[in-house]
């Protein structure tokens, strides 16, 4: 059971979890931020080549579950 949720809004929450989200994503914007952010703690970066290997927008967009921008 998922903490004390009632059984309808618990199973609301379960079928709303394994849908995919709809909707616009700017992975351009998103691309900037993490280009403007500061890196230098970060312990590892992957490349360019990798998250097109990975197909990483595809990917994103299969497990964001957001509600908000700021969540992406």
């Amino acid at each position: 059971m998922i903490f004390n949720l009632g059984k309808k809004r618990s199973e609301k929450l379960k079928t709303s979890l394994s849908e995919i989200k709809e909707g616009s994503f700017d992975f351009e914007m998103i691309e900037k931020y993490f280009e403007n952010k500061d890196n230098s703690e970060v312990f590892h970066i992957l490349s360019d080549k990798t998250c097109d290997d990975l197909d990483s927008e595809k990917l994103f967009c299969f497990l964001d579950r957001t509600n908000a921008r700021i969540g992406q």
